[in-house]
């Protein structure tokens, strides 16, 4: 705690308190990767055997459209 001035501070003066901290970011690179390629991935599986037919990006926003 700090006070402005010298000497003892008045009963009705605040005191102000100041916090300093320290620290150090850490993350597990490895881990996080690993994390964000299982998030990231899921499996779309359709009936329609001609790939003419539907291609990826059509298969994906057909899915999206089903969730609305």
């Amino acid at each position: 705690m700090t006070y402005q001035g010298r000497g003892r501070p008045a009963k009705d003066k605040p005191a102000q308190i100041h916090y300093q901290l320290s620290g150090r970011a850490y993350s597990q690179l490895d881990k996080t990767a690993d994390a964000r390629l299982k998030v990231g991935m899921f499996i779309l599986a359709t009936n329609e055997t001609d790939e003419k037919a539907l291609d990826m990006e059509t298969l994906l926003t057909n899915y999206k459209a089903q969730q609305k």
